[in-house]
């Protein structure tokens, strides 16, 4: 999907995926594709913000990098699975679907320590019966309703900008940590941290950079 923001028609296709934060915090952001060489300041990021973020972890990716899996986990951050490879699963059975989706997200609680049912499937590219596979699995799928669009690999500038442009409280955030990240991704994250967290949040303009404002909008 490679809409910034989704439109509502799409929603009502797949109203049993959550598309917004249900989390005490005004924004959640979700990394897809981890983890990677940037998780680990991402986690310092979130740590230094006080915030939790949401990772949707590639077994691949959690084996090769348990060790940050497992601080994900000790610091309170929500994890799912990205299913068990980074494929379109349009043509897959449903048999093969839901294996791919309950195996790795046994790989990843093996490796975390905690039980698995948030997922989101690669791309965010699902008919709407697979989502209802998902749900009579046991298992919650998460959309997004603001895409950094990150994968591209615009300028950082560009992206904070557009982020910082359509930004609203109880949005969930899409953004990439895995093998294939934005080379900036640490630092976009940072920005929009640094222009929204804290007392910002509830004091728009407050402490932002000269002529970049970014705030919550939707209060």
């Amino acid at each position: 999907m490679t809409w910034t923001r989704p439109p509502s028609w799409l929603k009502w296709f797949y109203r049993s995926s959550r598309w917004s934060n249900w989390t005490a915090q005004p924004v959640l952001f979700s990394f897809d594709d981890g983890p990677g060489q940037d998780t680990p300041a991402l986690l310092d990021l979130a740590s230094e913000y006080d915030m939790k973020f949401l990772f949707f972890l590639l077994p691949e990716s959690a084996k090769n990098h348990p060790d940050i899996v497992r601080r994900m986990a000790s610091e309170g951050h929500l994890i799912g699975t990205h299913f068990a490879k980074h494929r379109r699963y349009f043509r897959v059975r449903k048999s093969r679907f839901l294996r791919d989706l309950s195996e790795s997200a046994q790989e990843i609680k093996n490796i975390s320590g905690n039980p698995v049912h948030l997922c989101r499937a690669p791309h965010g590219q699902i008919f709407p019966w697979q989502e209802k596979w998902i749900r009579s699995a046991g298992f919650q799928h998460v959309f997004w309703n603001l895409d950094s669009q990150d994968y591209r690999d615009g300028p950082e500038e560009a992206i904070v900008q557009r982020m910082c442009s359509q930004i609203q409280h109880n949005d969930i955030v899409l953004m990439h940590d895995g093998p294939g990240a934005h080379p900036d991704i640490v630092g976009i994250a940072e920005r929009i941290l640094e222009r929204t967290a804290g007392d910002v949040w509830d004091n728009p303009g407050k402490n932002e950079p000269q002529n970049s404002p970014c705030h919550l909008s939707g209060e």
